[in-house]
């Protein structure tokens, strides 16, 4: 248990005797329904249920509460790790703040991209709307994350679409000034105020790169992706090391075990 002593997780499973990590799920506790509140878990998840700017289908929003209505039916136990739970897993509720701001920016962001869509100037007022309220979910979970952070415990955030991360980013390259980011994704992300919104879900490494003090970006996978946004990439310098798709394949084509491939993208990394 990596960050937790096996006597530390033990002493916090001895607290539920009735806890029966192998039988079947009650749907009446936490995340994969772990019976440990927020003062014994070591893990906090923050959910932020957050959609506002998405491009292209939607439900984002919805998967918090997916994945503890679907964490139920995972077993526990893990071949390498044994015990992953014992360190104390607990989910925070979904803030109705929060779902609030989402339902006003996603309804403001939709005129938006109407509007574009149709070639019409995007009205002025919901385009306020939208990015005012994207500053302020950002200013939210960064508050959230310093807090967890302060606490000793470790923020595990769950959106929400791209967008969500940037208050926990910056959370924690104020704790950890030589922080780098790991990013597994089709696209960079690094477009500047997609379609007029500054906190766009297809902005965040933008924003992450050009107003945080982060050491590396490594991005993973990328197969999507504008001219202009390679080149933003390209004038990061050592700052973006991208792992492409297409390379990917080329690599495992070539007969490359990905052992080494996964520990060159490691290696990029502060």
């Amino acid at each position: 248990m990596s960050g937790l002593s096996r006597g530390t997780g033990l002493k916090i499973l001895s607290k539920h005797p009735n806890f029966d990590p192998s039988g079947p799920s009650s749907s009446k506790d936490g995340i994969f329904d772990l019976p440990f509140n927020e003062n014994e878990a070591k893990l906090v998840y923050l959910p932020v249920p957050w959609e506002a700017t998405t491009s292209y289908g939607g439900g984002t929003s919805k998967a918090p509460q997916a994945i503890r209505k679907a964490s139920a039916q995972i077993d526990l136990y893990d071949g390498d790790v044994e015990r992953p739970y014992a360190a104390g897993l607990f989910p925070r509720p979904q803030s109705p703040e929060v779902r609030r701001w989402n339902r006003q920016a996603k309804g403001a962001a939709r005129q938006v991209i109407a509007a574009l869509a149709a070639g019409l100037k995007p009205p002025p007022a919901a385009l306020s709307v939208a990015n005012a309220l994207g500053a302020k979910l950002n200013t939210w979970v960064y508050g959230q994350t310093k807090g967890i952070i302060r606490s000793g415990k470790i923020p595990a955030l769950i959106g929400g679409d791209h967008s969500t991360p940037y208050g926990a980013i910056r959370a924690a390259v104020g704790v950890w000034p030589d922080l780098g980011v790991l990013h597994f994704d089709a696209h960079h992300d690094t477009r500047k105020a997609y379609e007029g919104f500054p906190w766009s879900h297809a902005s965040i490494f933008f924003n992450v790169m050009t107003k945080l003090p982060i050491q590396r970006l490594v991005q993973v996978g990328i197969r999507d992706f504008s001219e202009e946004e390679r080149a933003f990439c390209r004038n990061l310098g050592e700052r973006c090391a991208v792992f492409y798709d297409r390379d990917l394949a080329r690599r495992r084509f070539a007969g490359m075990p990905f052992g080494e491939t996964a520990l060159e993208i490691v290696r990029r990394l502060p």
